[in-house]
C-alpha cells in the first residue's frame, strides 16, 4: 500500500516537474525557438507575419537584448505591436515605439517599464516597419482645374527611400506602359487655375505638350507644376511630365512620369499692346484663340489699309502712325461673328512737336541729287521694295541701333535747304558717325534693295517681315546682296556721305511698308530726341 502510495507521488512530482520545466522553456524566446515574429502596425487591422532568417534574427534578439529604461517615450512617431511566436505556438507581445529622429523604445506586456534599444538595427532595417517612412512613400499626385480634382496616374519611373539604418530602398512605382484611361477634362478660360498637385513637391519639372491628333509638340521645356502653362492654340493635348526628387535632406529620390489629356477651348480674346500713342509710334493687335480672321470685323478711321495676318497660332494686326496722323481718339469697334458678341476700344494719339531744322546746301550737291531723274530712280526702285513683304516676321527680337554716333536729325523734323521750306519731313535718323564705321542690321530679315541711287546714295533696304521695312541709306560701301538673308546685328555696309548729304551719317528708317515711324519705339520704347539720346546711345 505504501508502495502504491510512493510511486503516485512521485509521478504526480514528476508531472510537476516536467510542466515547470515545459512552462520554463516554452516561455523563452531564443535564436534557436523562434518560428515567426508578427508586425501590427496602426494601418493595418491585421498583423503581418515573418518568418525571419538565421541573420534577421540574431539582429532581433540583439536588439532587444540592448536596451536602458527610460520613464516615458515622447514625441511618439509610431507604434507598433511585436508579437515573437516560439516552436510551442506561444506568444509574447511587445510594443515597439520610434521617437525623436530615429530612436526605438520597447514595452513588453503587463510591464510598467518602457526601454531604450541602444541598438535598434532590427527595427531601423526589417520591412515589417517600413510605415515609419510613411513620408518617403510615393508622392500623392492630382490634377487640379478649378475646385475640380483628377487622378493622375504614374506611367513610368522609379522611387527609393532611405531607411534609419542608411539602406536606400526602391519601390515599386507599378508604371505601366499601357495608355492611361481619361476623364473628360477642359479649359473654357485662360485665368482658371491649373495645377498639377504633389503631396511632394518635386525639384525639377520637365514638361512636354502635344497634340493628339498629330503627335505636335507646342511645348518643351521645365514648367511650374503650380501653374501649369496652356498652349497657344486650342484643341486636344497630352501633358507629359518628368517630375525629379534629388537626393538631400529628405529620404527619398526619384523620378516619376505622369500622363493626361486635356480640351483646350477659349473663348477668343483681344489684345492692344497700347492704346495711346504719340505720333510715330504704333500699336499691334492680337487676337488670340480664333482659327481665323475672318470671324471677326474691324471698324476704325485711323489706319485705312489694316490688316489682319495669321502669324503662328495668333491673328495679329498692326496700326501705324507718323507725322500726318491727326491726333485724337479713334474707336476700334470688334465683332465676334460667330459668337455675335461686339466690343469698342478706344485708341489716343497725341501729338509731338516736331522741330525745324535749317541745312545749308552746296547748291551743286543739291542739283546733282535732288532732280528729275533723282526722283524716278526713287520711285522706279526705292518705293516698289517696300510694297511686298514676308508675310510671316523674320524676327522675334527687339531691334538694335545699327551704328553708335550723334543724333543730328530727328524722326519728323520739318526742314529748310538753303533758306527754302521743304514739302517733306524727315523720315527717319540722321546718326552722324565716322566714315567707314560699321552698320549692322536692326534685325533679321531679307535684302530687298541693295543699290546706288542719286538722291539716297548706296542704299540697302530689308524686309523683316510682316510689314515691317528697315532702309540705311548715304553708305561708303554696302556688305550685302540683293536676296541675302541677314542676321540681326550683323555687318551690312560702312558709314559714307553718298548722295544728298552734308557729312558722314547714316540715314536710317524703319516704316510699316511704306508708312515711315519712329525708329525710337522699336528699339527702346521711346522717341529718340537730340536731349535724350546720350541716355540710349552708348
Amino acid at each position: 500500500m505504501r508502495r502504491g502510495k510512493f510511486v503516485f507521488v512521485f509521478i504526480v512530482l514528476m508531472i510537476v516537474a516536467l510542466a515547470m520545466t515545459y512552462k520554463f522553456y516554452a516561455n523563452v524566446f531564443t535564436v534557436d525557438n523562434l518560428r515567426s515574429i508578427d508586425i501590427l502596425s496602426g494601418e493595418n487591422s491585421q498583423p503581418v507575419v515573418f518568418q525571419l532568417d538565421e541573420t534577421e534574427t540574431n539582429h532581433l534578439f540583439q536588439s532587444l537584448s540592448s536596451y536602458e529604461s527610460i520613464d516615458s517615450v515622447l514625441e511618439m512617431d509610431s507604434n507598433f505591436v511585436l508579437t515573437l511566436v516560439n516552436r510551442w505556438n506561444l506568444s509574447k507581445k511587445i510594443k515597439v515605439y520610434f521617437f525623436e529622429e530615429g530612436k526605438v523604445a520597447i514595452q513588453e506586456e503587463n510591464d510598467k517599464h518602457i526601454y531604450e534599444l541602444t541598438d535598434p538595427l532590427f527595427f531601423h532595417s526589417h520591412p515589417g516597419f517600413d510605415r515609419v517612412y510613411r513620408n518617403a512613400f510615393l508622392p500623392e499626385l492630382n490634377l487640379k482645374v478649378e475646385e475640380n480634382d483628377y487622378p493622375v496616374k504614374i506611367t513610368a519611373g522609379n522611387w527609393s527611400y532611405k531607411r534609419l539604418n542608411g539602406i536606400w530602398v526602391e519601390m515599386d512605382t507599378e508604371s505601366t506602359d499601357e495608355e492611361p484611361m481619361y476623364e473628360d477634362i477642359k479649359i473654357a478660360s485662360s485665368s482658371l487655375a491649373f495645377s498639377l498637385n504633389s503631396s511632394k513637391q518635386p525639384d525639377t519639372v520637365f514638361l512636354t505638350i502635344e497634340t493628339v491628333d498629330t503627335k505636335e509638340v507646342v511645348f518643351q521645356g521645365p514648367a511650374d507644376i503650380n501653374a501649369l502653362p496652356l498652349p497657344e492654340m486650342d484643341g486636344n493635348f497630352f501633358y507629359k511630365t518628368q517630375l525629379l526628387w534629388n537626393e538631400g535632406s529628405e529620404a527619398y529620390k526619384g523620378e516619376l512620369g505622369t500622363q493626361f489629356r486635356i480640351t483646350v477651348n477659349r473663348p477668343a480674346e483681344i489684345h492692344f499692346s497700347k492704346t495711346s500713342v504719340i505720333q510715330g509710334d504704333f500699336m499691334e493687335i492680337d487676337i488670340l484663340y480664333a482659327e481665323s480672321p475672318d470671324e471677326f470685323t474691324l471698324k476704325q478711321n485711323l489706319f485705312s489699309n489694316f490688316k489682319w495676318i495669321k502669324t503662328g497660332n495668333t491673328i495679329k494686326g498692326f496700326v501705324p502712325t507718323n507725322y500726318f496722323t491727326a491726333p485724337g481718339k479713334y474707336p476700334f469697334v470688334f465683332t465676334n461673328q460667330s459668337q455675335g458678341t461686339s466690343a469698342t476700344v478706344e485708341v489716343e494719339v497725341l501729338p509731338w512737336d516736331y522741330k525745324v531744322q535749317n541745312l545749308i546746301i552746296d547748291p551743286n550737291i543739291s542739283a546733282s541729287t535732288r532732280n528729275d531723274a533723282a526722283y524716278v530712280e526713287y520711285n522706279q526702285y526705292f518705293v516698289p521694295a517696300r510694297n511686298v513683304s514676308n508675310e510671316t516676321r523674320y524676327f522675334n527680337t527687339p531691334f538694335v541701333l545699327p551704328t553708335i554716333g550723334r543724333l543730328t536729325t530727328e524722326f519728323g523734323e520739318k526742314r529748310t535747304v538753303n533758306g527754302e521750306l521743304t514739302s517733306y519731313r524727315h523720315n527717319g535718323y540722321d546718326i552722324g558717325a565716322p566714315e567707314g564705321a560699321d552698320v549692322l542690321a536692326t534685325n533679321s530679315g531679307k535684302v530687298v534693295l541693295a543699290m546706288k541711287m542719286i538722291m539716297t546714295g548706296n542704299t540697302i533696304i530689308i524686309d523683316h517681315g510682316g510689314g515691317i521695312f528697315s532702309a540705311y541709306e548715304h553708305l561708303s560701301k554696302m556688305l550685302v546682296t540683293e536676296g541675302q538673308m541677314v542676321e540681326q546685328s550683323e555687318p551690312i555696309a560702312k558709314v559714307g556721305s553718298t548722295g544728298f548729304s552734308t557729312g558722314p551719317h547714316l540715314h536710317f528708317m524703319i516704316s510699316y511698308y511704306d508708312i515711315n515711324l519712329d525708329p525710337g519705339f522699336f528699339i527702346y520704347g521711346i522717341n529718340l530726341t537730340k536731349e535724350n539720346y546720350k541716355d540710349y546711345i552708348q
